[in-house]
């Protein structure tokens, strides 16, 4: 759209059809941003959990591991009460666990739309024809021959 009001310029100020171009191009924008700030919230919220995530993660494990050390809580995996180290190899692998997890959300948008398409062409594939192919009744035509004729067809362009 702005393209072509770009370029036919002239004509649309020679004709002062520059308020309507711009009414045409703003009702598309309006769209466009409804959409763009209804993703970003989306985006933003999601940000914010996953940054909220690995900070809770954070303090779970820190203030637990805290209480381990100084309750002297057995680590039965290794048979005595559990380290600072033990703690931090906790802390390390439920943020890779977190980390990896938040790696695999954008993929759910890909899935859904592999899920759709699959599902548009399972439509396509499933339906059922309206002509019979195989029909026993069918006149067989050893050769097709005639004219086509286009009467009353007109043509113009859309502006």
């Amino acid at each position: 759209m702005a393209e072509q009001a770009l370029s036919s310029i002239k004509v649309v100020a020679a004709f002062g059809q520059e308020a309507k171009e711009i009414e045409k191009f703003s009702e598309p924008l309006e769209e466009a941003r409804k959409s763009g700030i209804r993703f970003h919230f989306f985006s933003g919220i999601a940000f914010g959990l996953n940054n909220g995530a690995f900070i809770f993660i954070f303090a779970f494990t820190l203030f637990f591991g805290g209480i381990f050390v100084i309750e002297g809580v057995k680590n039965d995996i290794k048979g005595r009460g559990y380290t600072p180290g033990d703690i931090v190899a906790i802390f390390f692998g439920m943020m890779f666990a977190a980390f990896s997890l938040s790696l695999a959300g954008p993929n759910f948008k890909a899935v859904t739309k592999g899920r759709q398409a699959a599902y548009a062409a399972l439509e396509v594939i499933q339906r059922e024809p309206k002509i019979i192919i195989d029909d026993e009744n069918a006149i067989l035509l050893n050769s097709l021959e005639g004219e086509i004729q286009f009467e009353n067809v007109s043509f113009r362009y859309k502006t």
